[in-house]
């Protein structure tokens, strides 16, 4: 039947032309992974604390969250701690504890479809539905990584606040455009020199 051989050439060429490879499947991309670790190094580098020069601090992370970004973001604030002269000392030694906390350290992202074909199920007979990827001729895609931190500094030997710091925000940004289906990025999560075109979605 005519019909069914159109439908079965559909089928090839779109499984053939839109075919990814991809070998491996980690929990982020890291376009993501750059973009939390640099909103992390930005927030990170806003936290200034009050205290002299060589005071002994300890860091309790208790109520700093769990997810998958966090020990980088963890070492983001001790090297900004340690940049600012503190001594990071255990909690016997300190003479102030930092409980640090965090209340964003993820990715949003948004995408605008300004023209062209949205991604549809096409069904093919005998065969079942086949998945129409995205023909985007204006596209406008934003990826921002947020990092927000705060810190509560108090005495370690009676317990009493010396200080609150924050929040502090982190903003880092990837900007991806397609007109009449050439994409390119913008970004801020690269040094000067490198191709952010690399950059997996």
């Amino acid at each position: 039947m005519p019909y069914l051989r159109w439908a079965a050439l559909l089928l090839t060429l779109f499984n053939g032309g839109c075919s990814t490879i991809r070998e491996t499947q980690p929990p982020r991309t890291a376009t993501e992974q750059l973009l939390i670790s640099a909103a992390a190094d930005r927030a990170a580098g806003e936290l200034r604390l009050p205290l002299a020069p060589h005071t002994k601090v300890y860091v309790d992370a208790t109520n700093f969250g769990d997810n998958f970004d966090v020990k980088y973001a963890l070492g983001a604030i001790r090297a900004g701690l340690l940049r600012q002269g503190l001594c990071l000392v255990s909690k016997e030694e300190a003479d102030t504890v930092l409980e640090i906390r965090s209340g964003a350290l993820s990715v949003n992202q948004t995408a605008q479809l300004w023209l062209g074909v949205p991604s549809f199920k096409f069904p093919v007979p005998f065969f079942g539905a086949v998945t129409i990827p995205e023909i985007p001729l204006l596209k406008n895609e934003l990826q921002e990584g947020i990092a927000k931190f705060a810190v509560a500094a108090y005495g370690a030997k009676d317990g009493t606040l010396r200080k609150l710091i924050g929040p502090v925000y982190g903003i880092s940004r990837v900007q991806k455009y397609v007109v009449l289906s050439v994409p390119w990025t913008k970004s801020d999560i690269l040094p000067a020199g490198f191709d952010d075109q690399v950059m997996v979605k």
